[in-house]
């Protein structure tokens, strides 16, 4: 969320954003991190970027929380519509 942040006071006033290769930093997860733990922390994510302070930004947080999340609807309804077209597929070659 402080990048989003960031990145939009830059952009209000007409900067570039720079980050150095060796800026990045992985993150190691912890083995017992649960999908609670995870949904908690999105939702404290989103939360923070839904406090920006003008609509443009606002606007971009709602298109980059949404967007996802159609892709993973979509993703799920073609695969499982790819995986019935199989098996209808497999069970034809089988008569």
């Amino acid at each position: 969320s402080d990048d989003m942040i960031m990145g939009g006071c830059c952009r209000k006033v007409h900067k570039s954003i720079v980050i150095p290769i060796n800026a990045y930093l992985p993150a190691e997860i912890d083995p017992n991190y649960t999908i609670n733990q995870h949904w908690n922390f999105i939702r404290r994510q989103m939360f923070v970027c839904d406090t920006y302070n003008n609509p443009y930004d606002r606007a971009q947080n709602h298109f980059l929380a949404v967007l996802p999340a159609c892709s993973f609807v979509f993703l799920g309804c073609f695969s499982f519509h790819m995986v019935a077209l199989l098996a209808a597929l497999s069970a034809l070659q089988t008569l």
